[in-house]
């Protein structure tokens, strides 16, 4: 038999059993017993990457990002699966890895999706935007957290809590020169987690999902912005002061906050909370 025909006989039987993309952490046996799974995107960097800090220091729960890039840690509840959540195709099989992985935990109580995973695009007024970055900025703020959502609220039952929490933007309602696409992203996410919530009312599903805003974060994000010229951002003055002033929001501390918020009974379903209201 050709080697090559023989290879690529062997991979596409791996794949149908389980996507590639999954890195499964040799540490973790299927039957080892944990009370919850967090779904994290963006996990790599970033907030993202405090927040999964913070997540892999509950023993009883597993953590499973979902990123681009590979995220180093031997922590024995961590597993990531390895997506372009901006690629349409890799969406597609992301999802397919989560219906994986949930199906097979069967004993766990609480599924919590945290979307965190997002792009600013092109700092650009709307008059120069063009359609590949917008297409990209809508696509990955606000139809991958849209679906993930909508999968993971299909496992609420008796027996089992989903919890959902958008990481939205006080873009989400109010408009910013020259980030059209991303104002537009955060706004259209905001109201699926309000159509969300109000379905699970409705429904009366075991199921909470809310929005949250965290504030302008000391991250890579913020180096962008302050990297833009006057004419695209007409803000520039104000960012760029937040960084001199030493008032932009700690990635360490807002992922604390994150991490406790998401056992809290008391952020409500429907509800969206932002992050300076707690900071006095």
């Amino acid at each position: 038999m050709d080697e090559s025909y023989a290879t690529s006989q062997l991979f596409s039987c791996v794949f149908s059993i389980e996507n590639l993309n999954t890195i499964f952490n040799p540490k973790i046996n299927i039957n080892m017993k944990f009370d919850e799974i967090v779904i994290l995107t963006g996990a790599s960097k970033g907030l993202g990457r405090k927040i999964l800090d913070q997540i892999i220091r509950k023993p009883k729960t597993l953590a499973v990002s979902i990123s681009r890039s590979k995220i180093v840690c031997d922590s024995d509840n961590f597993e990531q699966l390895n997506y372009d959540l901006s690629n349409f195709q890799n969406c597609k099989e992301a999802l397919l890895s989560i219906e994986n992985l949930l199906n097979k935990r069967k004993r766990i109580k609480k599924i919590i999706l945290i979307n965190n995973a997002a792009r600013l695009g092109e700092i650009k007024t709307c008059r120069n935007s063009n359609l590949e970055d917008i297409s990209k900025t809508i696509f990955l703020n606000t139809t991958v957290p849209i679906v993930l959502q909508n999968k993971v609220i299909q496992y609420a039952n008796n027996d089992v809590f989903v919890e959902v929490l958008n990481i939205i933007s006080g873009a989400s309602n109010k408009p910013y020169h020259g980030w059209g696409a991303y104002c537009t992203s955060k706004a259209g996410l905001l109201m699926a987690t309000k159509t969300m919530a109000l379905e699970i009312e409705n429904l009366g599903l075991n199921a909470k999902t809310w929005a949250f805003i965290p504030g302008v974060i000391d991250t890579e994000m913020q180096e962008k912005i302050r990297s833009s010229n006057y004419e695209d951002f007409n803000d520039l003055d104000r960012f760029i002061k937040l960084k001199s002033d030493n008032v932009l929001i700690s990635p360490n501390k807002l992922a604390c906050f994150i991490s406790n918020s998401i056992n809290d009974k008391s952020f409500i379903n429907g509800e969206t909370y932002n992050y300076k209201d707690f900071l006095y």
